[in-house]
């Protein structure tokens, strides 16, 4: 494991994804310049920093996944890897890309560097999600940025989550861009607020809680930590629990079954949570839980 991190091998084996995997969500790095004290990366276990496998090794790992499964570049806030351009620019066409990020970057170099048709050729509600965070976020530069990818042809959705207390202040940033025509939705807060737990969950009892059952989970996304280690839900990814493999062990096999896990309980709150209908279609929740005790 320590060898793949120095350099990889001339040619990886074709991994191929289960059909019922709908997203690979690729943490390029843990870093972000925001440190926002909400970040839902840091609900169960804090994350740590990590070996971050260059851009060379994103792209070689990536470019083996065989299949039509998306593949979300996000963070932290992904511009922060070095690699970050080169990422973008390599990866090959059989890989959908989408991204998630606060547009702490140099636009302009994206448009100059990746077609708006190779970030489009995915069906989705919008390729590059652009995250709005109410008093980090400056909204000229924000909204100047969106407009120009949009100019340059690129599909970009704007996100935000609604903090209690402050919901008044974000409706109006929102109609402020709606004015502008730009596609700002706002999504239900998950996360603590005075130490209690908020959000719309498919299991409750299986989040936020002070002791831990045994459970049979099986998930719907797949989790790469920034050092190239595969996990199957977001807990095990910042905690660094039960790694399925690495992106570049040649002998890497993906599967989703239902597997064992202890930590029911403790799960990560956004894996259980019912995903909002602001992005279309039913809710569903990135993992499915079936309680043993």
């Amino acid at each position: 494991m320590t060898d793949l991190m120095l350099k990889t091998q001339t040619r990886l084996r074709t991994v191929k994804v289960p059909s019922n995997i709908l997203s690979i969500q690729a943490f390029l790095t843990y870093r972000c310049g925001f440190d926002c004290i909400d970040c839902t990366n840091n609900l169960v276990a804090r994350k740590t920093p990590r070996i971050e496998l260059s851009g060379r090794q994103w792209v070689e790992g990536l470019s083996r996944i065989d299949g039509n499964t998306p593949v979300t570049l996000r963070g932290g806030e992904p511009s922060e890897h070095p690699g970050f351009f080169e990422i973008m620019e390599a990866l090959p066409a059989h890989v959908p890309v989408k991204l998630v990020t606060n547009l702490h970057f140099d636009v302009a170099e994206l448009i100059g560097r990746v077609s708006p048709e190779r970030m489009n050729a995915h069906p989705s509600w919008a390729p590059i999600r652009a995250i709005f965070h109410l008093g980090k976020s400056d909204p000229d530069d924000f909204l100047k940025k969106v407009m120009l990818l949009e100019e340059g042809g690129y599909r970009v959705g704007v996100l935000a989550m609604a903090r209690p207390g402050r919901e008044a202040e974000l409706r109006q940033r929102q109609r402020w861009f709606l004015n502008w025509g730009v596609d700002f939705r706002i999504r239900p807060f998950v996360g603590y607020i005075n130490g209690k737990l908020v959000g719309n969950f498919r299991y409750p009892d299986a989040t936020g809680q002070c002791d831990t059952r045994q459970a049979a989970c099986r998930s719907t996304e797949l989790m790469i930590a920034p050092d190239g280690r595969i996990y199957h839900c977001r807990r095990d990814c910042f905690g660094e629990n039960r790694a399925l493999g690495h992106l570049l062990d040649n002998d890497l096999t993906i599967t989703a079954r239902h597997s064992p896990c202890a930590n029911f309980g403790v799960c990560h709150p956004c894996d259980v949570e019912l995903r909002p209908t602001i992005f279309g279609g039913n809710q569903r929740t990135a993992v499915e839980i079936l309680p043993l005790d």
